[in-house]
């Protein structure tokens, strides 16, 4: 897989994204874009954030935005859809591409959300289009879910008569943009915890093996969304700290190295979602969320340097575990390790300059578990627990991992 370096962003800092940026007037009724704002972004460990504003309307509050990430440390996917429909404009477009690509802050163009394969041709031929203009910018594009309908899966809307597509639907849908369009990275969302279910919808780990596979065909990386606010009430809800980490450490552990929070600010309610309490509240005030994801964010942060530059070989799925992975993608066994007594474990197995790493997740949402890992020789290990680093050796590896915690081990 070839390595995906953003534009500013260092070799081993992974991208940490968040949907969306604080709102100015014309979005939200109230003009939040102010330097305290992105320095909120950045206390909290996110480094993308994804803005709303129209720069077709709103080019002044875009600049504005940038200036503040710049000074704040963090950056910007400009949102524009104009790059997926039919370009009337072409002289504007060429002209925010040009502040784009100059604006250090700026790190891409978000092209289009969760696009109906009806619209790949279009967005194709744009991409083409602009591709010499972006210079080090990505051209973004982010997936809806698997458990999308048919008919949205080809750009029509939902109704609730109709069935959710199937696997084979979804799978053809992201393999066929990828052959059309074929974007530097491939992003998804997906969110699993629902009101009337208070578990995981285990679709996520289908989905998430579908969008693997077919990142790993097209050598590029895989990024997805963290479920953390509610909206409709009545089908997805706010999430839990321990559900926070598990939705992270699963993902990380089956090969996912961009991060992506669903959301940072509260959306406006429109099409009727209603949506409720992200990291950032509709007035602007902090939510237990945003201190959970900042506590997540500093492990991803400890993890990155070794993650980002490994290769992912696939995973282990131990025990009664809250992650039913496809038989397929389960390897069993991996390295030097020879026995597993832990119920409930899902291991991400790496390599990294030639030594096996291991990420491994309890997959409970409710309990804390005993892991003990037993080596086929004595090793000697860097361990990444939380935020801090630490050494162990030895031929076993005993732990009390917490609900959703990964702990990371590098062979040395």
């Amino acid at each position: 897989m070839k390595q995906l370096r953003l534009k500013g962003f260092s070799p081993d800092q992974m991208l940490l994204g968040g949907w969306v940026a604080p709102p100015n007037a014309a979005y939200g009724g109230t003009d939040y874009i102010s330097p305290e704002r992105f320095r909120e972004i950045r206390e909290s460990g996110i480094n993308v954030i994804y803005t709303m504003y129209r720069p077709e309307t709103d080019f002044e509050d875009l600049r504005r935005a940038a200036d503040f990430a710049k000074s704040a440390g963090v950056f910007l996917m400009v949102g524009d859809d104009r790059f997926s429909k039919e370009v009337t404009d072409e002289a504007a477009l060429l002209e925010l591409l040009a502040f784009c690509r100059e604006h250090p802050a700026v790190v891409g163009v978000n092209a289009c959300d969760e696009p109906g394969s009806n619209r790949y041709r279009r967005i194709a031929e744009n991409y083409r289009r602009f591709k010499p203009y972006l210079g080090e910018l990505l051209f973004y594009v982010n997936h809806m879910p698997i458990y999308a309908t048919g008919s949205q899966l080809d750009g029509g809307w939902w109704t609730p008569e109709e069935a959710e597509a199937t696997n084979q639907n979804y799978d053809r849908h992201i393999e066929s943009f990828m052959e059309i369009v074929g974007t530097d990275m491939l992003s998804f969302d997906f969110y699993p915890f629902r009101w009337e279910k208070m578990l995981s919808d285990f679709r996520y780990f289908e989905q998430l093996f579908i969008c693997k596979r077919i990142a790993d065909k097209y050598g590029v990386p895989l990024w997805n969304f963290i479920q953390l606010t509610s909206w409709n009430k009545d089908v997805v809800r706010n999430t839990t700290y321990s559900e926070i980490l598990w939705q992270v450490s699963t993902a990380v552990a089956c090969g996912v190295t961009g991060i992506q929070y669903f959301c940072y600010w509260t959306p406006v309610d429109s099409g009727g979602e209603y949506f409720l309490n992200a990291m950032i509240d509709a007035r602007g005030g902090k939510t237990k969320s945003y201190h959970f994801v900042k506590k997540v964010n500093r492990h991803l942060q400890a993890i990155a340097p070794y993650i980002l530059r490994a290769e992912h070989k696939g995973v282990i799925a131990y025990g009664n575990t809250v992650a039913p992975v496809p038989r397929e993608n389960n390897l069993g066994m991996f390295g030097n390790l020879v026995n597993i007594a832990a119920d409930g474990m899902l291991i991400g197995c790496f390599e990294l300059d030639g030594k096996n790493m291991y990420y491994v997740v309890n997959t409970s949402l409710d309990e804390s578990k005993v892991l003990t890992l037993k080596f086929g020789k004595p090793l000697r290990f860097t361990t990444v627990r939380e935020d801090r680093l630490g050494e162990t050796q030895g031929e076993v590896f005993c732990e009390v991992l917490y609900e959703g915690e990964g702990v990371l081990l590098i062979e040395q």
